[in-house]
């Protein structure tokens, strides 16, 4: 979708951070993950939204419930910056549904972690939100399907 480029110190990192919290070592992991955020953010790699919500999965596991909200609304934030940098080339269907689908995977986190905090009308309320970008994601997908089976068709 976006290119396969690495960058194989960020991803040492990740594992890092994955070490130290299985070893119980959360202030490390966590310390790791700005590293990797910091990094993720000037790169030219795609980062999947499962990478970037790491940082704010382990933040409300270390009991910072606070901090880990403040940077699933930078994610918010930030989603289209990042696809429209990432994405150039790709048509504005393309991007739109890349962008419905990140902000459909940080809306589940979102949830996911207020629900770990026993928050669960909130909890519920974000999974519909997250439920709504996965079907605009969805029927985005379906057009770009249809106008790519049409164009090979019609060859």
């Amino acid at each position: 979708m976006f290119g396969f480029q690495e960058d194989k110190e960020t991803d040492i990192l990740h594992k890092q951070a994955t070490v130290f919290s299985k070893n119980g070592d959360l202030d490390s992991a966590i310390l790791t993950l700005y590293r990797v955020k910091e990094r993720m953010l000037i790169s030219n790699v795609f980062y999947t939204i499962d990478q970037w919500t790491r940082l704010p999965k382990f933040l409300q596991k270390a009991g910072k419930f606070n901090d880990a909200i403040i940077e699933l609304n930078f994610l918010i934030e930030d989603v289209e910056r990042r696809h429209f940098h990432y994405g150039k080339g790709l048509s504005k269907d393309d991007i739109k549904k890349s962008i419905n689908y990140d902000l459909y995977g940080i809306y589940h986190a979102m949830s996911l972690i207020y629900k770990r905090e026993k928050l669960f009308q909130e909890s519920e309320e974000y999974e519909k939100k997250a439920q709504k970008f996965y079907m605009l994601f969805s029927k985005q997908l379906k057009v770009i399907l249809k106008k790519q089976h049409e164009k090979f068709i019609n060859k």
